[in-house]
């Protein structure tokens, strides 16, 4: 039984107990979190490319090149989920609190208390905790962060090449994550070269800086190459827009400061501002003392948080580059605890009762802030879309035989288009209203709806919300679901069989499956309306994910559906395509096909061509000139 005691009574035990309450928390957030806007951007933009592409473009700044990388590896893996998306992130945590651990571990001298606290300290953070149960990049570049801070701290207790190689290894990874760590990186090089200048002064080996600081520059030249090409597009399409342009505190410090408060609350921020200006002047205060100990890893920590604040603000200076902020300079958060940590730790002038206490007395706030800010239904940036999940799921009971038109106010298209390809609602099109974009679009890039019959709106106010509304359902942040009345409608089965009525496809890349002059699928309500269904089942254990249902009119495309991965007791799986659109010739050329890229052999059953007939629907809303 005393056994049993003492090992309650370790500290290992409490920060393991604490760790797998936090890993908790955040494995039921990557669960049940709605998808947000970034995410679903990354998802339905990159995770279905290839790797190449994922390392080589970047249209959008959505793309964090390890983020979407592991995303598609882990869903090539496990059927699609957002907690499949979520995956690379949510097990990052795991890796970071692990790399805390190590770290607050290698204080040898300390009480147990104060590494219990200084993991708190570490960890304990509402909007760091956000990030990693989001498939975005910045969990991932905290935890490789995490790493690199443990890894200089060996290189600076035993000076050997292998922690030093990690630590590169870690940053470039973090860079890898997301761009803006690049400022790490470069911090982090030139940290290394004045520590091994100094270390030459100081009697070692000319050789040594020479091989370490060829390596530095090695791991520089050889990622430049890897992200020169994502990075120069970026740049060329001004995708790099998030940041401030006031300054260094005000954009960068400030931001993250009260994004950590998980609050608007003025008084409560302003506490945040003192909290980290006394543990800031605690860190110079206690390290500057002692400024010629080798051993004063917290001073070191300052030098190199300078060197970042100061190439941010020559990058300011000389290119006009934005200032970071908020979730692009959270990086900072776990470099500035461990600044503190490592200098109370080494202050020789308190006594162990006094470094406790302080260290205690900050993590009994960040512990406290964290608690009061835990939910398990949103996330700080990205609140306004806590709904979107549960929105989506009851909009299934929306479905019609027909092509069912969802507008939506931005910015939630996005997000709705994600929903719409996890859940396989091949009869929903999702189109978000040109009257609520921040931004103008050209004329011929909007896309016309015929009949609306559902809304996703945020003002009910608005001209075109009519007396057409059937249902009204309020949902959080003001968001409100329309549902129009619906049309009688009548079906036309054009087709009950495929073109070759043969049940077998033997590996076939293209296989037709109907096709037709549209004059045969017209109806007499100005509107080219159909839908068209099929089965199909693998004659072997082959991977369904890259079959395709494509439709297209003259050559050219309007609708593409991928297979569906749920599958009937007989191993079937459904295929489905749904289109409506008003178009004012009568003539042209419809084709109907499978893409098969992987020539799978397949079962193919159940094919039907329907068109249709609406009456009396409502007009579109208006749209904007």
């Amino acid at each position: 039984m005393r056994k049993y005691f003492s090992l309650l009574q370790s500290w290992q035990t409490i920060v393991f107990c604490i760790a797998l309450g936090l890993f908790t928390y955040t494995s039921y957030r990557t669960a049940n979190l709605s998808f947000t806007y970034d995410e679903s951007s990354t998802v339905l933009e990159y995770v279905g490319r290839t790797y190449a592409y994922i390392f080589t473009r970047a249209p959008t700044a959505t793309n964090h090149l390890l983020n979407s990388a592991s995303a598609k590896f882990f869903s090539s893996i496990f059927p699609a989920s957002e907690f499949v998306y979520r995956l690379p992130n949510l097990l990052a945590h795991l890796v970071y609190m692990l790399f805390s651990a190590l770290l607050v571990s290698r204080l040898r001298t300390a009480e147990n208390t104060f590494k219990i606290f200084g993991f708190v300290l570490l960890n304990f953070n509402p909007y760091l905790l956000d990030f990693f149960s989001l498939a975005r990049g910045y969990g991932l570049a905290a935890c490789f962060t995490m790493a690199a801070i443990y890894f200089l701290f060996r290189y600076h207790q035993s000076s050997n090449r292998s922690p030093l190689f990690a630590c590169l290894i870690s940053c470039s990874l973090a860079v890898l994550s997301n761009f803006t760590l690049l400022n790490f990186l470069l911090a982090i090089s030139c940290f290394i070269f004045i520590d091994e200048c100094f270390k030459t002064y100081n009697g070692r080996r000319f050789s040594s800086l020479v091989i370490n600081a060829g390596f530095v520059l090695l791991t520089v030249f050889f990622l430049s190459l890897i992200i020169y090409s994502p990075i120069h597009e970026l740049v060329s399409k001004n995708e790099l827009f998030f940041g401030g342009e006031t300054g260094i505190w005000q954009n960068t410090l400030l931001s993250v400061i009260q994004k950590s408060t998980y609050s608007d609350d003025q008084q409560k921020n302003s506490l945040a501002v003192l909290v980290f200006l006394v543990m800031l002047g605690l860190s110079w205060i206690l390290a500057l003392p002692q400024v010629t100990s080798r051993n004063n890893f917290g001073l070191k920590l300052l030098l190199l948080i300078s060197i970042i604040l100061f190439g941010l603000l020559a990058q300011n200076m000389l290119f006009g580059t934005r200032f970071i902020q908020e979730r692009t300079a959270l990086f900072l958060y776990p470099l500035f605890i461990s600044t503190v940590i490592f200098s109370i730790h080494e202050s020789t002038f308190l006594h162990s009762w006094v470094k406790n206490t302080m260290v205690g007395i900050f993590a009994f706030i960040m512990f406290s802030n964290t608690l009061a800010s835990a939910n398990r239904n949103h996330t700080l940036d990205w609140s306004h879309e806590a709904d979107i999940k549960f929105l989506m799921h009851q909009i299934e009971n929306e479905k019609r035989p027909y092509q069912t038109n969802f507008v939506v106010d931005w910015p939630y298209g996005v997000s709705c288009q994600f929903y719409r390809e996890l859940l396989g609602y091949s009869w929903l099109k999702v189109v978000e209203n040109p009257s609520s974009l921040p931004y103008r679009i050209p004329e011929e890039d909007k896309l016309s709806i015929d009949h609306v019959d559902v809304e996703l709106v945020t003002d009910t106010s608005r001209p075109s919300i009519k007396t057409s509304i059937e249902k009204r359902l309020q949902f959080g942040n003001g968001l409100w679901l329309l549902t129009h009345r619906k049309p009688d409608v009548t079906e036309k089965v054009v087709a009950r069989k495929w073109q070759s009525n043969n049940e077998f496809i033997d590996g076939e890349e293209y296989v037709t499956l109907y096709n037709t002059n549209l004059s045969e699928a017209w109806n007499t309500d100005s509107l080219l309306n159909f839908r068209v269904t099929l089965k199909l089942k693998p004659k072997c254990s082959s991977d369904l994910s890259e079959i395709w249902l494509v439709c297209e009119i003259d050559q050219q495309r309007i609708v593409v559906e991928n297979c569906s991965s749920q599958k009937d007791t007989n191993g079937f799986h459904e295929l489905n395509a749904f289109y409506r659109q008003s178009r004012s010739l009568h003539t042209g050329y419809l084709n109907i096909y499978l893409f098969n890229p992987q020539k799978a052999k397949l079962e193919l059953t159940d094919f039907e061509f329907v068109s249709m007939n609406l009456k009396g629907f409502h007009q579109p809303p208006d749209q904007p000139n």
